[in-house]
């Protein structure tokens, strides 16, 4: 089970295209051999200092310090430079141990205040072993420098489709089956970082119902690669997605790259996908984002606004929550910072969106569950109230993003017993047409899960019977997939018949939840459902709640 969260803590969005070598080099301002010669403490995971020996692209000063630690890593694999070292693919992305005195070739980029760092892309050749010249990594490191100091973009890829035709190098030396295949990995990669001629060129194709002259790379090519991830998705009951095929598939993802990267000279492609199909949810989601992003915001919001919901009622629920996750994007921003999304930027989007936000999210949770629902912070966090009553299903939304100070109202309320005893004097004609005053503070505990929050709702618990039967109820409606364990700690307690009963509907409902949540129900709920012992810790109250 570690290797299995080892395996999860390095997460790619869906979108995510990882760079060929050829576009690493590309993307990198400097390229050093260099040497580790020290290991310094860090908050994190510690950093390596390096002396750099010699400077293969760019300028670097002469020691650099980058995230890592000092050890005793296995080589690296020169040969097969289709994969990076095997420690990046067990959790942090890219390897982080080194071995003090050797030497390795790093790939390094500025931030955005001029200093070198790492290169920031996952499951890439960053830091590999330096052994000299002779082997088929450096080779190719060489060689794509050559290529890329030779021209711009466009004339790059021509010189490396002539090399692909011909089996020969920049310099005429003879290319070797690794080094075809390197090539033709870029070639055949849809990413952000291509030409956006070359781009539109593969679009055109498609449309014209012809695949690209390179093919299209595998969408296999950019997930993790290792044994780890197969382990963490066998003990974790996951399913590897199955990669979408066929032309449209493919339109998608030339899209989804001219979005993603620098490319306003595209526009005319998506000012004419706007008018063509305003009803296709894969294609109008980037139309939306590319529009937003290239100086039509205001037209990618109009949209929004009228167009969005109406068609999310006609939508399959993978293609209506892929929709979502675009106008997501669209009202962010691809890069916003917090506070600086994009709709706060226009008038008319900073008044409407919070409240549109606000449906969205509710609209979410009744189709596909609170687990699998876009909160939309920013903008509801907006519409914060002074009375968290006056608007629940708003402090709800809330809650399930974890505003700060909602927890703490709730259980503020859930011990308030005179309160309590309160409602529960009133006649059973009035609680009818009335609300138990825990059942919001409830509701916000249930729905946000913290470990923290288990106490508080074994003394709810223990507070009365009637508290007892509503916990029951709203465990079942609105309780977190990570409440299981509270369900078998009821399950061993003392309760009566009718709450016996009780425990058992809401286990119902929790169960058809997680169905609808994660496909599939919790199997020791389930066990319990069949009548089988709970293998929880019975809940202790000091006196019999009346």
């Amino acid at each position: 089970m570690i290797a299995a969260a080892q395996a999860r803590a390095c997460s790619m969005i869906a979108e995510w295209v990882r760079p060929s070598n050829f576009e690493l080099v590309q993307l990198s301002d400097a390229i050093v051999v260099a040497t580790a010669v020290e290991g310094r403490p860090d908050e994190f995971m510690g950093r390596t200092v390096f002396q750099v020996a010699e400077r293969v692209k760019g300028d670097s000063p002469g020691r650099v310090e980058l995230p890592g630690t000092l050890g005793s890593p296995e080589p690296s694999d020169l040969t097969n430079i289709t994969y990076s070292h095997p420690e990046g693919h067990m959790g942090p992305c890219n390897r982080m141990t080194f071995r003090k005195g050797g030497r390795y070739l790093l790939f390094l980029e500025r931030d955005a205040d001029g200093e070198l760092r790492q290169t920031s892309e996952a499951f890439s050749r960053i830091n590999e072993d330096y052994v000299g010249e002779d082997n088929a990594w450096m080779r190719t490191v060489r060689r794509y420098v050559r290529v890329q100091a030779m021209g711009v973009p466009t004339d790059q890829i021509s010189i490396l489709e002539r090399m692909l035709r011909t089996r020969r190098g920049p310099a005429g030396e003879a290319l070797g089956p690794v080094d075809v295949a390197d090539i033709r990995d870029h070639l055949s990669s849809l990413s952000p970082y291509k030409p956006t001629s070359y781009l539109l060129g593969a679009y055109a194709a498609l449309e014209r119902g012809k695949p690209p002259d390179h093919g299209v790379r595998s969408r296999d090519a950019d997930a993790e690669q290792s044994s780890a991830a197969e382990l963490s998705h066998a003990l974790l009951g996951e399913r590897k997605a199955r990669e979408k095929g066929g032309l449209e598939a493919q339109r998608v993802r030339v899209l989804t790259a001219l979005v993603r990267g620098d490319h306003p000279q595209a526009r005319p492609l998506f000012d004419r996908l706007a008018e063509k199909a305003p009803d296709d949810p894969a294609t109008m989601g980037l139309v939306l984002r590319f529009l937003a992003k290239h100086g039509s915001y205001d037209r990618a919001f109009n949209w929004i606004e009228t167009r969005l919901m109406s068609l999310l009622a006609k939508l399959d629920s993978a293609d209506a929550r892929r929709l979502i996750g675009n106008v997501a994007a669209v009202q962010r921003g691809e890069d916003s910072e917090e506070g600086k999304e994009r709709w706060r930027s226009d008038p008319r989007a900073s008044s409407i969106w919070p409240e549109m936000a606000l449906s969205l999210y509710w609209y979410q949770v009744g189709r596909f569950g609170a687990d699998n629902s876009n909160g939309f912070s920013d903008a509801v966090e907006t519409l914060s109230p002074a009375d968290y009553r006056a608007r629940p299903l708003l402090t709800l939304a809330l809650a399930a993003n974890y505003t700060e100070g909602i927890a703490e109202w709730a259980k503020v309320e859930l011990y308030d017993d005179e309160k309590r005893q309160d409602w529960e004097k009133l006649s059973e004609a009035v609680k009818a047409s009335s609300t138990d005053p825990a059942q919001l503070p409830l509701r916000i505990l249930l729905s946000s899960w913290e470990d923290k929050h288990g106490a508080v709702l074994e003394q709810v618990f223990c507070q009365s019977g009637p508290r007892r039967l509503l916990l029951f109820r709203e465990i079942g409606e609105f309780g977190d997939n990570l409440y299981g364990w509270l369900l078998h700690n009821i399950a061993a307690s003392h309760l009566t018949r009718d709450e016996r009963a009780g425990l058992r509907h809401a286990m119902t409902r929790w169960q058809a939840n997680r169905r609808k949540e994660e496909g599939d129900g919790d199997e020791a709920v389930a066990d319990l459902l069949k009548g089988g012992p709970s293998k929880g810790k019975p809940i202790t109250c000091l006196s019999r709640p009346g």
